[in-house]
């Protein structure tokens, strides 16, 4: 066994031979608590059915700031190109011309659109999939959701599939759906907020 070197501040260190079973037995014994029963895959796949703990489905108010925030863009982007074409439309030689603001207010409003669709992702798993197994809200929540699912339709065929001939009708039934969605929204925070 090597010697401890002897510091010159006269402090002697000793060394300590007890076994690891005798400092194992001077710890202080737990209280009585059963173990836990094994995890089988019956038992993990009944917890996971099992209902979320009261109100798990909330976002936080980050989460519903970005939500609000992009929303809200895309409503006033889709306002300003209602106003745009109906209101400011320039009047040209052979009768009413684009207004040349609805071009740049489109990208935006697409922007705010692809922004929206990540925000409403984010929103499946957390806030759609729990509050639906807690049976919270699913009538009001499946109308949002069927509404944004057409929106986004109607987008897509206006951009990518309309032709000249439909793309008056589909235009209106996209903001149709988006002017209509503000109420449905609003019903929903208001059901899901007294729940």
């Amino acid at each position: 066994m090597p010697q401890p070197s002897t510091p010159t501040s006269g402090f002697t260190p000793t060394m300590t031979t007890q076994s690891s079973a005798a400092v194992a037995t001077a710890r202080p014994a737990k209280a009585n608590i059963p173990p836990s029963p094994p995890k089988t895959a019956a038992s993990v796949a009944v917890h996971s059915l099992a209902p979320p703990a009261a109100r798990q489905d909330r976002l936080s108010p980050q989460h519903r700031l970005w939500i609000y925030a992009i929303c809200a863009a895309v409503l006033l982007t889709g306002l300003a190109w209602l106003a745009a074409h109906y209101l400011f439309a320039a009047d040209c030689d052979f009768g009413q011309c684009r207004n040349a603001l609805e071009p740049w207010i489109l990208r935006l409003h697409g922007a705010g659109a692809f922004a929206a669709l990540v925000v409403i992702g984010s929103v499946l798993p957390i806030h759609v999939g729990r509050a639906w197994r807690a049976r919270r809200n699913r009538l009001a929540g499946t109308v949002v959701l069927a509404g944004i699912a057409l929106l986004a339709g109607t987008g897509y065929g206006l951009y990518y599939v309309a032709s000249e001939a439909w793309r008056p009708a589909i235009s209106a039934l996209h903001w149709g759906l988006g002017l209509g969605l503000i109420p449905l929204f609003v019903a929903h925070r208001y059901v899901g907020r007294r729940r």
